[in-house]
């Protein structure tokens, strides 16, 4: 499956606003917020492999290495109308939620909820940043119950391998340790934690 994420250099260097030189028309197409760019990305790859295997993650409110642009709706609401019609598998939407290596609500009160409802259930969206179960079932459930949406975990991943299980049954959820998320050729911090008792016992192991 092709999956575009939402921090290649070149892209993300184009589309920010904030800091951009004029370039050349041909670049531009006929948008002044340069969201022209990333469909033409895709539309070969669709071409080749098709939708289906084609999907996109949006982050506009990343401040993540200067990202952020002055006002990013415009940019992302244009892209977003022009990569509809491509009818790829589904659009992963980041809520900003952290800054540099730490949890942040560096977002503010902006959300992608609007994307969400602007994509128009084409496909799935997965929406990521920052969800506990509680928050997750409540987005699914409540905020978003109209659209085919999906919260999706990350980082609860790393030290809890059994955690499909804890959400389904409530138990709660153990704290992760950014300052293991990325130390090379170590264990210690991806394979080291350990199986709750509970999912243990559910399954009978020894």
């Amino acid at each position: 499956m092709a999956y575009f994420p939402p921090v290649l250099p070149l892209e993300h260097r184009v589309l920010r606003t904030a800091r951009l030189r004029p370039r050349h028309p041909h670049h531009l197409g006929s948008n002044p917020h340069l969201g022209p760019l990333r469909p033409p990305l895709q539309r070969p790859v669709v071409a080749a492999i098709g939708a289906e295997k084609t999907a996109i993650r949006l982050s506009p409110y990343s401040d993540f290495n200067g990202m952020l642009m002055g006002d990013p709706d415009p940019t992302f609401r244009y892209l977003t109308e022009q990569l509809k019609p491509l009818g790829l598998a589904f659009l992963h939407l980041i809520e900003a939620r952290i800054k540099g290596n730490d949890d942040a609500e560096c977002g503010g009160d902006r959300t992608v909820a609007w994307l969400a409802e602007l994509w128009e259930n084409v496909s799935p969206v997965l929406l990521a940043g920052g969800f506990k179960p509680g928050s997750a079932k409540k987005a699914v459930d409540e905020t978003f119950k109209e659209y085919d949406m999906v919260v999706v975990f990350g980082r609860y991943f790393v030290p809890i391998p059994d955690l499909v299980y804890r959400i389904k049954a409530g138990i709660p959820l153990e704290p992760y340790d950014r300052s293991k998320f990325y130390t090379p050729k170590e264990p210690k911090g991806y394979i080291d934690y350990p199986f709750g008792e509970q999912y243990l016992a559910s399954v009978n192991v020894q």
